[in-house]
């Protein structure tokens, strides 16, 4: 099977992106070649079997170049494909479908996000099938919908062999710097459990005016509340970074708001790390321990300082027994190596079973 590839970037140094790396190498594992047609390039290392074409954007944003460039290799690449899959940009869909039905290609889509756009509706009249993460992880209704689990790279994402206990009760939240993502409430959670330390690990999405106050907004809250001494802002980090950070974790915190099936959250489960989320998109992993790692809604501070109070007083066994449960969940449910067999089956069937 030869696999047509969209995404918006390659580069393993990406501190958001890096994982679509990850999975074009374990895709590579099961089928012949990997054509991947990419927006931006950088840096990565990739098997013999994967060959990667840019529009462009790496060499200084350009919309007509890349749109010429996107064209070009649609033109090179389409005809020899068996299938055309583009990775969380229903736009890809939609532009490629010309050539999806020129040369009788059939276009998966993958998508895990609440946003319904003009360009989503339009994208799942031309897909062949969607693939998304949970149920709960596509925003729209359709008979085309697969549902075949996150991609969760669990051998990178583990809990370390030999690291010793923290003293300092590190609460550890992954997400760009932007008021969906809830910073606030950990912020004031934190305020109200003295011994723990808050951890911001993200950005500011690049040009977004909005997004660079709301982060200046979060250091002066925590200096307003007086625990600016217990709160770190690292931002964007390399993947490496981000699980050195889990791997030291009492607990980790998401706040994705419902319709959001944050794979942070997986992430920070499979390095064994008890998470609280605000999701019930997670309650098939978390199971009967939903009642202490789930607030109800992602403005809870009432409830998410109880749960940190009642995590962060547990011996440091029962804490390592509740995450490696939790990574035990996330290793069955949502691991690479599950979802890339499911994703080749859905390409040659339609089906994942």
């Amino acid at each position: 099977m030869r696999v047509l590839m969209l995404v918006q970037q390659i580069d393993e140094r990406d501190w958001l992106r890096a994982f679509i790396v990850t999975w074009v190498r374990a895709l590579a594992e099961h089928v012949d070649r990997v054509d991947v047609l990419t927006l931006e390039q950088g840096e990565a290392t990739l098997p013999d079997n994967v060959f990667v074409r840019s529009m462009g954007k790496e060499r200084g944003k350009n919309r007509p170049r890349e749109m010429a460039n996107f064209h070009r290799g649609m033109m090179a690449l389409a005809p020899h494909a068996d299938v055309i899959f583009s990775h969380m940009t229903p736009r890809y869909t939609v532009l490629a479908t010309p050539y999806a039905m020129l040369f009788g290609k059939r276009q998966v889509l993958w998508y895990t996000h609440r946003h319904a756009s003009r360009q989503l509706r339009i994208a799942l009249r031309s897909a062949w099938r969607i693939a998304t993460a949970a149920p709960e992880s596509f925003p729209l209704p359709s008979h085309k919908v697969r549902v075949l689990g996150h991609g969760i790279d669990t051998d990178f994402f583990s809990p370390a062999d030999n690291l010793p206990d923290e003293r300092t009760r590190y609460v550890v939240q992954v997400a760009r710097l932007m008021p969906i993502k809830h910073q606030t409430t950990l912020l004031r959670a934190i305020a109200a459990v003295p011994n723990a330390h808050a951890v911001f690990i993200g950005d500011v999405p690049a040009g977004q005016e909005l997004y660079t106050r709301y982060a200046s907004s979060l250091a002066a809250l925590a200096d307003e509340l007086g625990i600016s001494h217990r709160v770190t802002f690292t931002g964007g980090l390399l993947s490496g970074q981000v699980r050195d950070w889990y791997r030291r974790a009492s607990v980790a915190v998401n706040l994705s708001p419902p319709g959001l099936f944050d794979k942070a959250a997986l992430e920070s489960m499979a390095c064994g790390v008890p998470t609280v989320v605000s999701s019930r998109a997670f309650d098939a992993l978390l199971g009967p321990e939903a009642g202490c790692l789930r607030i109800e809604e992602p403005e809870d501070v009432g409830g998410l300082t109880q749960r940190l109070h009642y995590l962060l007083s547990l011996p440091r066994n029962d804490l390592k027994a509740l995450g490696r449960q939790a990574r035990e969940h996330v290793t069955a449910q949502h691991s690479l190596r599950r979802l890339m067999p499911r994703l080749v089956r859905l390409f040659e069937t339609g089906e994942v079973e």
